[in-house]
């Protein structure tokens, strides 16, 4: 009789918290893969920026080098590669110049 009282005693409750803690497991499960795809996005989009940064200042300096060199420069046609040459140098000048004392 007093296995009877056991028996009539409803054991829902205990399939309940078996249940919410299988579903909190799963919600766990699901919020754990969430946040591991949004930090593989994160570093993704972090090696995206930094490469394109990289690319960017590999051009910067590339651009730099073609300013500086006036033979690559005027490859660009944005400068002609002439000379500009002094007043004195005019043939009729030449080797004209005052001797030392």
């Amino acid at each position: 009789e007093q296995l009877k009282e056991f028996d009539d005693v409803d054991d829902s409750d205990d399939s309940e918290s078996d249940s919410e803690e299988i579903d909190s497991d799963n919600e766990e499960a699901m919020l754990e893969k969430e946040l591991a795809a949004i930090r593989q996005e994160r570093e993704q989009e972090r090696q995206r920026q930094e490469k394109e940064m990289e690319e960017q200042h590999a051009q910067e300096e590339e651009d730099s080098v073609r300013r500086s060199n006036p033979l690559l420069a005027s490859k660009l046609g944005n400068q002609s590669f002439n000379l500009k040459r002094s007043w004195m140098e005019d043939t009729v000048f030449k080797n004209q110049a005052p001797e030392p004392k």
